[in-house]
């Protein structure tokens, strides 16, 4: 009995499914929010309600893909379950920050051909960490990791044009770690206890007019070797989720989620720890800016994910919701008129 879930441990539900849901099985059976069939919520005048297709279903809309703290407390999911049997592909690549742009480039074009195919998902990204810069430098790396519901030999013919990247010793290593696991320890595999302390995140949704060029993928990773530096061992980077297969089946106005017909939640990262300095995060901060403008000089995309919040973020109305955001904010008039759920980011917030 299989839900999709996100590879965080740390992230409870709640927050998964009122933003969406991205995980390494979305898109073989959709995001977190697609499986939710009722919700229970406590709205602002006290009273209870159960939220689904036939009760309040203009609630329920906004509930998947509206984000938390909008609406109500939430105290109860109920969730359409899937069932799977058997086991699933694994992979773990791992390059220096040398193989940076054949890696990206082959890597998205597998990204664009198997958009449609649910079975193979690929999160990609790169990243380094440290104190110092020595540390920073050799910690610097292009990644990509993934599952697949399917076949080793399916799966090694997908990852053919990764798999030639990069020195033997990487070739070697990275060609050992794709495997047949079950969807357990694929779940343990996959999983990230990130973000852990101070972290700050800038996102976008990527669809094939906005993936990353070879100079703007240059540009990201020679930003990414003056990293400022912290304490926090997740470091920074940017990390790229594959979309497609489920999610891109849902008409972008079928919930709140509006991010339909795109190949990728791109997501640029820093992070720090709570013992660091507060120049630190201030470094940090200031590098992230830095670094995503780096990577988008002229245009950021026009959309962003609403679970990777961005408090610097102009625009978050059009960029998280879309055409989405007016039916949102009628949602948000009906359940929560006096706005008592509030946050600076709130549907319906000046």
């Amino acid at each position: 009995m299989f839900v999709p879930t996100g590879r965080c441990p740390s992230v409870g539900v709640a927050g998964l499914v009122l933003g969406g849901g991205i995980g390494f099985s979305d898109k073989m059976f959709g995001l977190t929010c697609d499986r939710l069939i009722g919700t229970t919520v406590v709205l602002a005048d006290g009273r209870t309600v159960k939220a689904d297709e036939d009760a309040h279903p203009d609630l329920f809309w906004a509930c998947r893909g509206g984000a938390g703290n909008n609406f109500g407390v939430h105290t109860s999911f109920t969730f359409q379950y899937e069932q799977f049997e058997g086991t699933v592909g694994f992979y773990q690549l791992r390059w220096s920050l040398d193989s940076v742009l054949p890696v990206l480039a082959a890597a998205q074009r597998i990204a664009q051909d198997t958009v449609g195919d649910g079975r193979f998902h690929l999160r990609l990204g790169i990243g380094t960490s440290g104190t110092t810069r020595t540390q920073i430098h050799a910690n610097a790396n292009v990644n990509a990791i993934g599952q697949f519901y399917g076949t080793v030999q399916e799966l090694r013919a997908i990852l053919d044009p990764l798999l030639k990247i990069g020195t033997t010793e990487e070739r070697d290593r990275n060609s050992a770690s794709v495997r047949q696991v079950t969807p357990g320890e694929a779940s343990e595999l996959l999983s990230a206890t990130t973000p852990i302390d101070r972290f700050a995140t800038k996102s976008a949704i990527l669809d094939s007019r906005t993936l990353l060029t070879d100079q703007q993928v240059g540009a990201a990773a020679e930003r990414l070797l003056e990293w400022p530096g912290s304490n926090n061992e997740d470091g920074a980077g940017f990390a790229m989720f594959a979309l497609g297969g489920e999610i891109n089946e849902v008409p972008p106005d079928a919930t709140a989620f509006v991010h339909r017909n795109d190949l990728f939640v791109f997501a640029a990262e820093t992070s720090w720890a709570d013992y660091d300095r507060p120049d630190v995060a201030e470094a940090n901060l200031h590098w992230l800016k830095q670094f995503y403008d780096d990577i988008f000089p002229r245009k950021a995309p026009d959309q962003a994910y609403q679970n990777f919040p961005d408090p610097t973020l102009k625009n978050w109305r059009e960029a998280y919701y879309g055409a989405n955001y007016p039916r949102l904010v009628k949602v948000k008039r009906k359940y929560d008129p006096t706005g008592f759920f509030d946050y600076p980011q709130a549907i319906g917030s000046s």
